[in-house]
């Protein structure tokens, strides 16, 4: 218990520093984003998806009070922050065939709730072009966070956990 409590702090203080980054640079804060949700995957591996969840309160909890942008907070607690939970349990619980479908329904709900809750704080109108594109760079991202899962597995996964 000791060993998974001082691991996940670690990855959130890993988390957090990346979170901050995006106050400091701005012009990437997509990039960031999908960069720190990366890390909750490595705590689905080791540790499984209850371990996972509470990574997750601390990392939204955390990053509510350090993101200035309050804006950012919501797309990262509402996309970025949670897809790794949400695709551990798509992956595991769904059929290989429909996988990739309930990925881009869940992509499109998350899409329809952003618009609902961000519409009234910025001016933004959605369209069949903005919501397909978001469907394509959702598919971009989801095999570039399939492509990490693999590298970790197979090449950082033994010289990072030796002990488990």
């Amino acid at each position: 218990m000791n060993k998974k409590v001082a691991y996940c702090g670690l990855l959130l203080s890993l988390n957090v520093i990346i979170l901050c980054l995006i106050n400091i640079i701005p012009n990437n804060t997509i990039f960031l984003m999908g960069l720190s949700s990366l890390i909750i995957s490595i705590i689905v591996i080791e540790w499984g998806i209850k371990w996972a969840f509470l990574f997750y309160i601390g990392s939204i909890s955390l990053g509510f009070f350090l993101l200035q942008n309050k804006i950012h907070w919501i797309v990262y607690a509402m996309t970025f922050g949670e897809y790794g939970l949400v695709k551990s349990i798509i992956e595991t619980k769904v059929d290989f065939r429909l996988q990739k479908f309930v990925k881009i329904i869940f992509a499109n709900i998350v899409i329809m709730s952003l618009y609902c809750i961000v519409k009234n704080l910025i001016a933004i109108r959605l369209n069949i072009i903005l919501l397909i594109g978001c469907e394509v760079l959702f598919v971009v991202y989801d095999y570039a966070y399939s492509v990490f899962v693999d590298y970790y597995n197979k090449n950082l996964r033994n010289k990072i956990i030796k002990y488990k």
